[in-house]
Order: structure tokens, then sequence, then C-alpha cells
């Protein structure tokens, strides 16, 4: 919504993603007396809901903040236009169990995924989760949020969503 000093107007423009990715917008609007005002949005999702689109990996990282073994399953691909699959993970040293009940996006990108969904934390619902991973570097990164969207685990405490994991996997990560 623009408001002006005698009334109200719109604003509105179109943009076209080539590559698929996790993308800032940011939208910056000029007056006729040179004043502007700038507003950021923060995530989009551009993806190209093919069936080649695979985000597979397994087993374990360990954990920056209390170095135990994190037992991790990830496996999504795209179903038609939607994407599927399952997203698991466990820390024992914290007592956290994961495991998704819906995959909303999945996104790849040179040698890269990242899938986001819902899912249960110690068999209670209403939590999301992000899970990034990098074919090329064999890394992930896994971030889980309640309800409120405070983060309960993430893996990369502090980093943008759009950061490249980190934790390198003894097991395999396969980006499609």
């Amino acid at each position: 919504t623009v408001t002006e000093n005698s009334g109200s107007g719109s604003v509105s423009n179109n943009h076209t993603y080539t590559l698929a990715g996790v993308y800032t917008l940011t939208l910056t609007i000029t007056d006729n007396n040179s004043g502007s005002e700038t507003s950021t949005f923060q995530y989009l999702s551009v993806y190209n809901p093919t069936p080649q689109g695979l985000f597979s990996g397994a087993k374990i990282f360990t954990d920056p903040s209390t170095n135990g073994k994190v037992m991790f399953g990830v496996s999504t691909k795209y179903s038609g236009t939607s994407p599927t699959g399952k997203v698991n993970m466990s820390l024992k040293s914290s007592n956290l169990d994961f495991a998704s009940t819906s995959i909303t996006t999945l996104v790849t990108s040179n040698g890269s995924a990242t899938v986001r969904g819902t899912g249960t934390l110690n068999e209670v619902t209403g939590y999301t989760f992000l899970v990034t991973g990098d074919e090329t570097n064999q890394t992930v990164r896994f971030q889980i949020k309640d309800s409120l969207n405070n983060v309960v685990y993430d893996s990369q405490t502090g980093a943008p969503d759009t950061d490249t994991p980190t934790a390198s996997v003894t097991g395999q990560i396969i980006v499609h």
C-alpha cells in the first residue's frame, strides 16, 4: 500500500527469474520530490518443478555447539509438480528427534538443494524445518523452528537461511 498526503495509490512491478534459488526482494519507490522508501521481503524461493528435482542425503554430521553426533536422512524429489519425501534428524545428546510430516518446497540449483516443510519434534506437531545440502562440498544444514517462528535447533546458529551449509557429512549428499 502506498499512502499519499491526498489519498492512496498502488505500485506494481514484475521480474522474471532465470535460475532456481532463494532470493531477497527489495522494492524502492521514489516520488516526484525525490523522497524514497525501501522495503525488503525475505525470502522468495524460485524453482522449476520438474521430475528431475532430487535431494537426498544420509548418515552423520557433528553438531557444532554440542559436538554431538547428528543422525539424519533426507529423501525428497518432485512427484509431478509437487515436492514429496521425508526428512529425519536425531541429536540424542540434546534429546531432539525430528520427523517431517510434509514437504512444502524443494529448490535445487548448481549442486545445492534446499527443502522446507513441517514436522514433529519429539512427536509433538507444529514445527517447520529448513535443510540445505551441498553435493560438491558434502555439507548440510538443519534448522527447526516452533510455531512462533523461534529457532529450536540450527546447525548454523545466526546464519541467514540462504547461507551455504557448513557441517561436513560422513555419508553422502546427492542433488540432481
